[in-house]
């Protein structure tokens, strides 16, 4: 009995909340489901409502399309980035028309991308924004080679949180996550991942196990509208104002080197 009540109190706050967010569009929110898949909506939009709302305009409606990725993709969702992600790319849509449905892409990725994967597009350009915030570079091809960084297998175990027992794994789960990102564009396919020998290979003075990789377009349009800034424009990353957080992530990977700077 404490389950339905919990549940028949939970999707009161969700159609509360998505009501205050959505106007009519929060109609479509299906209150009929299991507990902990309307908590899971419920902490994506209080992460929305809490981080965003302040920038919204009330009742705004939303592209129904994106309420169904919320039911059937984010309902399912219990890692902490990605709803973060899910509520960052909801407030991105709200800034925009109701016509422009280009947030579903993006909560599809979310979807494809697994917890590895999303941590390592978060620190990867969490990193870049801090790293190269003074160049202002934009996101072209030529700019984008400038921004190219060796990631050292250690520190980005560490800025990972990996437990003791993913340590022994670093060396195919590092594979994974970014030949995942490679795969959806978010970092240049051309990435290199290696032992010191084969890095040094490719710049020299680098002596650890680690990863070479640049970022993309696709990588920053979708940090950007992950945190809520999907009207703005590429360089916006750089701007003092952006301010991409989640509570309990280091933002930046420790020790990286700008391969095609002097260090």
């Amino acid at each position: 009995m404490s389950d339905l009540n919990d549940s028949s109190n939970i999707a009161q706050q969700c159609q509360q909340m998505a009501t205050s967010l959505f106007g009519d569009t929060a109609d479509y929110f299906n209150e009929s489901m299991p507990l902990k898949r309307l908590q899971n909506i419920f902490d994506i939009l209080s992460i929305t409502h809490h981080n965003f709302a302040h920038t919204l305009n009330p009742k705004n409606n939303i592209h129904p399309k994106l309420i169904r990725s919320i039911i059937n993709e984010g309902s399912f969702t219990n890692d902490k980035i990605a709803t973060h992600y899910f509520a960052g790319i909801l407030a991105s849509s709200l800034k925009l028309s109701d016509s422009d449905d280009r947030g579903i892409d993006f909560l599809h990725l979310i979807d494809k991308l697994t917890a590895y994967q999303l941590r390592t597009h978060f620190l990867i350009y969490s990193t870049i924004r801090t790293r190269f915030k003074k160049h202002k570079y934009q996101f072209n091809y030529t700019d984008c080679e400038k921004m190219e960084i060796f990631i050292p297998s250690f520190f980005y175990s560490k800025s990972m949180k990996m437990k003791k027992e993913e340590w022994s794994r670093i060396h195919p789960l590092t594979h994974h996550s970014f030949t995942g990102l490679a795969n959806h564009h978010l970092i240049e396919t051309d990435y290199r991942f290696g032992y010191a020998e084969s890095q040094q290979q490719v710049v020299k003075g680098l002596n650890f196990d680690g990863v070479i990789c640049q970022p993309t377009a696709t990588g920053v349009d979708f940090f950007l509208w992950a945190f809520g800034a999907g009207d703005q424009q590429h360089h916006f990353l750089f701007n003092k104002n952006f301010q991409p957080k989640i509570k309990g992530f280091t933002g930046t990977l420790q020790h990286i080197l700008p391969t095609r700077h002097p260090f």
